[in-house]
């Protein structure tokens, strides 16, 4: 299901269990932060969910604010118990996750 839609992102949301998957395809920048800060949020407020899972394989471009968006959200993941991992990602973010260290804080799976 497409939950959210701008000209540079497309989210999805696919809920199995207590598992949720975000996927994001396009370029994760400035422009997202309202439709993915409300996913989050919403999911966040889901008592069922206790593992969320950010799917990068289709993000095409990163900017640095995108990097400010998953650190509040696991933040936020953090306070309510929840887990949140970071997956496939591709060439572009996983560079950006190198550079930023992302590695040192969050959970990153390569498959």
């Amino acid at each position: 299901m497409v939950i959210s839609k701008n000209t540079d992102l497309q989210i999805r949301v696919i809920e199995q269990d207590d598992t949720v998957t975000i996927l994001l395809m396009g370029d994760f920048a400035f422009s997202s932060h309202p439709n993915f800060t409300a996913t989050y949020r919403r999911l966040l407020s889901n008592a069922a969910i206790s593992r969320i899972i950010v799917d990068f394989k289709n993000v095409k471009r990163m900017d640095s604010s995108a990097l400010g968006m998953l650190l509040t959200l696991l933040e936020h993941a953090q306070k309510l118990n929840k887990s949140l991992i970071l997956c496939q990602p591709s060439q572009t973010a996983a560079a950006v996750f190198d550079i930023a260290n992302f590695h040192k804080i969050f959970t990153i799976q390569s498959e």
